[in-house]
């Protein structure tokens, strides 16, 4: 008798973990969640929340137009989704592309996960984990929107849930399978843009080619406008610009490991039709080529607000023509 009690405890003990187990992955999707600002949408668990990363300390909080991270709890498990804007564009191409890709084919095994007139996703699963990490990954999307844009989402997990990868890898495609085109896209045809500064008079005009957005990022006392430049899956020559606008302002170089005498100084320059040096590194070991305004006491625009501006490269020829889109802006007075 007592051995049948024993045996019944262990069978039903078995059996709700179980279906513990089975039902995180089958958990209800009732709660739509827009992502990236609107660019697309998902649904989660009724009791998954929006809570944004913290900028921490002098930065600015993470632009929602570029980053998202979904947060579901279930006990003392944790999954969180991290989606980011990648300024890539893509084609249905788009699998051949990832397969071909050393980072992705050393790393994951990809497959098709949607694939309609107006969306198509490419799901990547870790071929090992890292049990060790305090955010281990478990599966990656890349999803290309009805505009040919993409943008990716990583799903991970704590070491609680580990256990239980298999699950919450199941819940992850189930909520990436939800994925739907959201209103809003990013402007990419050739075009006029115009800003006005935070406590000031003045605005930035830019002259935008095709396949260049902005993102601001603000803070208290400085506002960053950051101009990415749209290029596809495959090209690796990323390009950026970014303007700083505040009484602070550091150098760019630091943040790649160079010095300020190796920098070649071009005077040629303009800048809000004003002469400026140009401080221009050419790094082809690391593949970095940047180009900054050195500051001085000219990048004051008006009292406590001094302006810097920076390009960043990997590819070298990109200078020429981030030099020729900064010098178009143009400064105005309200």
């Amino acid at each position: 008798m007592f051995k049948r009690v024993v045996l019944f405890i262990l069978i039903a003990f078995v059996a709700a973990s179980a279906l513990g187990q089975n039902a995180i992955s089958s958990i209800p999707l009732s709660k739509k969640i827009s992502v990236l600002n609107g660019r697309a949408y998902f649904n989660f668990p009724a009791t998954a929340y929006n809570l944004q990363r913290s900028g921490g300390g002098m930065s600015a909080s993470p632009n929602i137009n570029e980053e998202t991270r979904i947060i579901y709890d279930t006990g003392k498990m944790r999954i969180v989704f991290f989606i980011q804007e990648l300024y890539l564009l893509g084609d249905r191409t788009l699998l051949n592309q990832v397969n071909n890709d050393n980072a992705y084919k050393k790393n994951f095994v990809s497959k098709e996960l949607i694939a309609t007139d107006s969306l198509y996703a490419i799901l990547s699963s870790p071929v090992k984990h890292d049990s060790l990490q305090r955010a281990i990954m478990i599966n990656s999307l890349l999803v290309q929107t009805a505009d040919g844009t993409l943008f990716r989402v990583d799903a991970y997990i704590d070491s609680n849930a580990y256990a239980q990868k298999q699950q919450f890898k199941a819940l992850s495609e189930n909520i990436f399978k939800t994925a739907t085109n959201g209103p809003r896209f990013n402007a990419r045809a050739q075009r006029m843009e115009t800003y006005t500064l935070s406590d000031s008079s003045l605005s930035f005009r830019f002259r935008l080619p095709a396949n260049y957005y902005i993102t601001i990022d603000k803070l208290y006392d400085f506002e960053i406008f950051k101009v990415h430049k749209y290029r596809s899956f495959t090209d690796t020559a990323w390009a950026d610009i970014t303007i700083n606008v505040g009484e602070r302002q550091n150098y760019t170089y630091q943040n790649y490991g160079l010095y300020k005498q190796d920098a070649i100084i071009d005077s040629s320059g303009m800048l809000f039709g004003k002469p400026v040096k140009w401080m221009t590194y050419l790094d082809n070991w690391h593949g970095i080529y940047l180009k900054e305004e050195e500051i001085s006491s000219d990048n004051f625009i008006e009292p406590h607000l001094a302006v810097h501006v920076s390009m960043v490269t990997h590819g070298q020829d990109n200078l020429f023509e981030l030099s020729q889109l900064v010098e178009s802006i143009d400064l105005r007075q309200k």
